[in-house]
Protein backbone atom coordinates (compact mmCIF):
# COMPACT_ATOMS: atom_id res chain seq x y z
CA UNK A 1 0.00 0.00 0.00
CA UNK A 2 1.73 3.30 -1.04
CA UNK A 3 0.20 6.00 1.68
CA UNK A 4 2.79 8.78 0.68
CA UNK A 5 5.26 9.81 -1.83
CA UNK A 6 8.82 10.43 -2.31
CA UNK A 7 10.16 13.29 -3.97
CA UNK A 8 14.23 13.10 -5.41
CA UNK A 9 16.20 15.66 -3.19
CA UNK A 10 17.56 17.22 -6.95
CA UNK A 11 13.60 18.10 -7.48
CA UNK A 12 12.95 19.24 -4.20
CA UNK A 13 9.70 21.48 -3.22
CA UNK A 14 8.92 21.32 0.11
CA UNK A 15 5.21 21.37 1.71
CA UNK A 16 4.32 22.67 5.13
CA UNK A 17 6.73 22.60 7.80
CA UNK A 18 9.88 20.76 7.53
CA UNK A 19 10.95 18.07 9.97
CA UNK A 20 14.25 16.69 10.04
CA UNK A 21 15.59 13.36 11.24
CA UNK A 22 19.10 12.46 11.21
CA UNK A 23 21.06 9.98 12.40
CA UNK A 24 24.05 9.46 15.57
CA UNK A 25 25.85 6.89 14.32
CA UNK A 26 22.71 3.89 14.37
CA UNK A 27 20.24 5.89 16.37
CA UNK A 28 17.32 8.04 14.40
CA UNK A 29 17.80 11.29 16.00
CA UNK A 30 14.59 12.28 16.53
CA UNK A 31 13.37 8.74 16.73
CA UNK A 32 9.63 9.75 16.91
CA UNK A 33 8.17 12.64 15.38
CA UNK A 34 4.71 14.22 15.36
CA UNK A 35 3.60 16.56 12.18
CA UNK A 36 1.04 17.72 10.76
CA UNK A 37 -0.39 16.41 7.02
CA UNK A 38 0.97 18.05 4.57
CA UNK A 39 4.52 18.54 6.42
CA UNK A 40 7.98 17.74 5.08
CA UNK A 41 10.13 14.94 6.62
CA UNK A 42 13.69 15.20 5.44
CA UNK A 43 16.22 12.33 6.37
CA UNK A 44 19.61 13.30 5.96
CA UNK A 45 21.49 10.40 7.01
CA UNK A 46 25.01 8.79 6.60
CA UNK A 47 25.34 6.98 3.62
CA UNK A 48 25.23 3.15 4.89
CA UNK A 49 21.74 4.41 6.77
CA UNK A 50 18.52 4.45 4.93
CA UNK A 51 14.59 4.68 5.96
CA UNK A 52 12.03 1.60 4.84
CA UNK A 53 8.27 1.73 6.06
CA UNK A 54 7.26 -1.07 7.99
CA UNK A 55 4.12 -2.68 9.65
CA UNK A 56 3.89 -2.31 13.24
CA UNK A 57 4.21 -6.56 13.60
CA UNK A 58 7.19 -6.27 12.09
CA UNK A 59 8.70 -3.04 14.06
CA UNK A 60 8.08 -4.56 16.99
CA UNK A 61 10.36 -7.71 15.56
CA UNK A 62 13.54 -5.07 14.60
CA UNK A 63 12.60 -6.83 11.11
CA UNK A 64 13.12 -4.82 7.75
CA UNK A 65 10.40 -6.26 5.72
CA UNK A 66 8.73 -2.89 3.52
CA UNK A 67 5.01 -3.02 3.74
CA UNK A 68 4.96 -1.19 0.32
CA UNK A 69 5.22 2.09 1.80
CA UNK A 70 7.94 5.58 1.50
CA UNK A 71 11.32 4.36 1.16
CA UNK A 72 14.28 6.77 1.30
CA UNK A 73 17.69 5.31 -0.34
CA UNK A 74 20.69 5.23 1.79
CA UNK A 75 22.05 8.74 2.27
CA UNK A 76 18.50 9.90 3.31
CA UNK A 77 15.69 11.86 1.12
CA UNK A 78 12.57 13.83 1.18
CA UNK A 79 9.02 12.02 2.38
CA UNK A 80 5.96 13.85 2.31
CA UNK A 81 2.79 11.58 3.60
CA UNK A 82 -0.60 12.32 2.17
CA UNK A 83 -2.02 10.11 5.05
CA UNK A 84 -2.93 10.69 8.57
CA UNK A 85 -1.67 8.27 10.37
CA UNK A 86 0.92 6.33 12.50
CA UNK A 87 4.09 5.41 10.26
CA UNK A 88 6.90 2.53 11.08
CA UNK A 89 10.46 2.99 9.71
CA UNK A 90 13.42 0.96 10.13
CA UNK A 91 17.23 1.18 8.52
CA UNK A 92 17.72 -2.20 6.77
CA UNK A 93 20.87 -2.73 7.69
CA UNK A 94 20.33 -2.21 11.32
CA UNK A 95 16.74 -2.89 12.59
CA UNK A 96 17.92 -5.78 14.08
CA UNK A 97 20.39 -3.32 16.21
CA UNK A 98 17.44 -1.18 17.14
CA UNK A 99 17.48 1.37 14.38
CA UNK A 100 14.65 2.51 14.25
CA UNK A 101 11.45 5.11 14.37
CA UNK A 102 8.08 6.16 14.11
CA UNK A 103 6.15 9.00 12.42
CA UNK A 104 2.72 10.52 14.07
CA UNK A 105 0.52 12.51 11.53
CA UNK A 106 -2.37 14.34 12.25
CA UNK A 107 -4.51 15.19 9.61
CA UNK A 108 -5.56 19.09 10.81
CA UNK A 109 -9.29 18.33 9.29
CA UNK A 110 -9.72 15.95 12.01
CA UNK A 111 -10.18 12.80 9.57
CA UNK A 112 -8.43 10.14 11.14
CA UNK A 113 -7.12 7.64 8.30
CA UNK A 114 -4.81 4.59 10.13
CA UNK A 115 -3.17 3.69 7.37
CA UNK A 116 -2.33 -0.12 8.04
CA UNK A 117 -5.21 -0.65 10.96
CA UNK A 118 -8.41 0.71 8.52
CA UNK A 119 -6.55 -1.04 5.61
CA UNK A 120 -7.60 -4.39 7.74
CA UNK A 121 -11.26 -3.26 8.07
CA UNK A 122 -12.16 -2.93 4.57
CA UNK A 123 -10.62 -1.91 1.25
CA UNK A 124 -11.33 0.57 -1.64
CA UNK A 125 -10.21 -0.34 -5.68
CA UNK A 126 -9.41 -0.38 -7.94
CA UNK A 127 -7.61 2.98 -7.05
CA UNK A 128 -7.35 5.58 -8.45
CA UNK A 129 -10.90 4.79 -9.63
CA UNK A 130 -12.46 6.37 -12.81
CA UNK A 131 -16.51 5.99 -12.13
CA UNK A 132 -17.29 3.44 -10.45
CA UNK A 133 -15.31 1.90 -6.85
CA UNK A 134 -15.63 -0.86 -5.27
CA UNK A 135 -15.87 -1.39 -1.67
CA UNK A 136 -14.57 -4.77 -0.16
CA UNK A 137 -15.34 -5.80 3.48
CA UNK A 138 -13.37 -7.43 5.85
CA UNK A 139 -15.34 -6.38 8.96
CA UNK A 140 -17.53 -7.76 10.93
CA UNK A 141 -20.28 -5.00 11.39
CA UNK A 142 -22.83 -5.36 13.40
CA UNK A 143 -26.08 -4.41 11.68
CA UNK A 144 -27.45 -5.57 7.92
CA UNK A 145 -27.30 -1.89 7.07
CA UNK A 146 -24.74 0.15 6.20
CA UNK A 147 -24.33 3.90 6.16
CA UNK A 148 -21.51 5.13 3.95
CA UNK A 149 -20.45 9.15 3.67
CA UNK A 150 -18.26 10.31 1.28
CA UNK A 151 -16.31 13.70 2.46
CA UNK A 152 -14.02 15.71 0.06
CA UNK A 153 -10.28 16.35 0.49
CA UNK A 154 -11.49 19.05 3.61
CA UNK A 155 -13.36 16.68 5.37
CA UNK A 156 -16.74 18.02 4.17
CA UNK A 157 -19.55 15.54 3.65
CA UNK A 158 -21.20 15.69 0.03
CA UNK A 159 -23.21 12.35 -0.26
CA UNK A 160 -24.98 10.06 1.84
CA UNK A 161 -25.67 6.48 1.03
CA UNK A 162 -27.60 3.16 2.74
CA UNK A 163 -26.84 -0.13 1.94
CA UNK A 164 -27.29 -3.20 2.39
CA UNK A 165 -24.20 -5.06 4.01
CA UNK A 166 -22.40 -7.07 1.32
CA UNK A 167 -19.30 -8.40 0.85
CA UNK A 168 -18.89 -6.05 -1.83
CA UNK A 169 -20.43 -2.74 -2.59
CA UNK A 170 -20.47 -0.24 -5.64
CA UNK A 171 -20.52 2.99 -5.65
CA UNK A 172 -21.17 5.07 -8.77
CA UNK A 173 -18.69 8.49 -8.80
CA UNK A 174 -18.51 9.54 -12.06
CA UNK A 175 -20.18 12.83 -10.85
CA UNK A 176 -17.54 13.82 -8.56
CA UNK A 177 -14.38 15.86 -10.01
CA UNK A 178 -10.94 14.53 -9.85
CA UNK A 179 -9.13 14.47 -6.85
CA UNK A 180 -8.97 13.22 -3.11
CA UNK A 181 -12.04 11.90 -1.49
CA UNK A 182 -12.74 10.16 2.11
CA UNK A 183 -14.96 7.35 2.52
CA UNK A 184 -16.79 6.81 5.73
CA UNK A 185 -18.34 3.53 6.63
CA UNK A 186 -20.75 3.09 9.78
CA UNK A 187 -23.35 0.52 10.89
CA UNK A 188 -24.73 3.00 13.67
CA UNK A 189 -22.26 2.10 16.18
CA UNK A 190 -19.03 1.94 14.79
CA UNK A 191 -17.29 4.08 11.89
CA UNK A 192 -13.91 3.40 9.56
CA UNK A 193 -12.36 5.78 7.16
CA UNK A 194 -10.43 5.40 3.87
CA UNK A 195 -8.82 7.96 1.24
CA UNK A 196 -9.30 7.07 -2.64
CA UNK A 197 -8.45 8.96 -5.73
CA UNK A 198 -11.67 9.78 -8.13
CA UNK A 199 -9.47 10.33 -11.79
Amino acid sequence: MLSAMLIPIMSLKVCGNTNIIANHFEPYTPDNISIQLGDTVWFQLDSFHNALEVNHGVWDSSFAVSNGGFYTPFGGGIWIPDTGGIYYYVCELHAHDGMKGRIFVTDPNGISVLNEYYAKLFSLFPQPAPDLINVSLTIQLQSGTLNILLKDAGGKAIRVITAKRSPEISIHINQLSSGAYFMSISDGKKSYTQKFIKI
